[in-house]
């Protein structure tokens, strides 16, 4: 999946819930997430903490992982960006009000 389809999944995600950027944005696990340069890895799209914030709202949580899980993975390889990112998804994982914890792990 190129970085316009990957943008396209987000936008789709955020069309479906739109409050889901709003829940977790301030959650002390995810302190700095936005200060990361996500674009500037090969293949990530520069949106990618609205999916973080979308794995601490109830409703979207699922459909968060998903997609993060889409942006992050592809079948030959793992996203350059993965290195950056996996210290905020332990933190979730760490967490036992965020749900679908258990996927994260």
């Amino acid at each position: 999946m190129d970085v316009a389809a990957k943008d396209a999944a987000i936008a789709r995600f955020l069309h479906e819930y739109p409050k889901a950027a709003d829940t977790g944005r301030g959650h002390p696990v995810l302190n700095g997430c936005e200060e990361v340069r996500w674009s500037d890895f090969a293949e990530c799209p520069a949106a990618l903490p609205v999916l973080l914030y979308g794995l601490l709202d109830q409703a979207a949580a699922a459909a968060a992982q998903r997609v993060l899980t889409n942006t992050l993975f592809s079948i030959a390889e793992m996203n350059p960006a993965m290195p950056e990112v996996l210290p905020f998804l332990l933190r979730l994982a760490g967490d036992p009000q965020v749900p679908e914890r258990s996927g994260l792990l």
